[in-house]
C-alpha cells in the first residue's frame, strides 16, 4: 500500500519539465507586499573519518559551505496558503509514515568546573 501513488484532489499540474533544488536550509525575509524565501545547500567544508585522532587544533564542528539554490518569491497571501498546504500535507505524511524526527539541537557548552 505504501508504494502506491495517492490521488489528491484539487488541481493537477503536470510534473515534467520542473526543475528540482535540493535544500537543507532556508532564511525567509518579509515586507508588506512580498515574502522571499532563499534556499540553500549547507555542507561541511572538511569531514573526518572514523576512528581518526582528534588532534591537537583539531574542531568538532568544521567550517559551512553555504551554496545557494534559489530564492522563492511570493504575496503574503499565496505564502499563508502554502502554510496550510504543507500543514495538511506533512499531517498525511505521518499519519502514514509516523511522526518526523525533531530538529537537532547544538549542545550547549558545559560551565567551567561543572561535571
Amino acid at each position: 500500500m505504501a508504494d502506491q501513488t495517492q490521488t489528491i484532489p484539487g488541481n493537477p499540474i503536470p510534473t515534467e519539465g520542473f526543475p528540482i533544488a535540493y535544500a537543507n536550509l532556508a532564511s525567509l525575509t518579509a515586507n508588506y507586499n512580498d515574502l522571499r524565501i532563499y534556499f540553500a545547500d549547507a555542507q561541511a567544508k572538511t569531514v573526518a573519518t572514523f576512528g581518526a585522532p582528534m588532534g591537537a587544533g583539531a574542531q568538532a564542528i568544521s567550517e559551512t559551505n553555504i551554496a545557494p539554490r534559489i530564492c522563492m518569491v511570493m504575496t503574503p497571501e499565496f505564502a499563508k496558503s502554502l502554510l496550510d498546504a504543507l500543514a495538511s500535507t506533512i499531517a498525511l505524511y505521518e499519519k502514514q509514515f509516523g511522526p518526523l524526527r525533531p530538529a537537532p539541537q547544538m549542545p550547549t557548552p558545559k560551565p567551567a568546573g561543572k561535571a
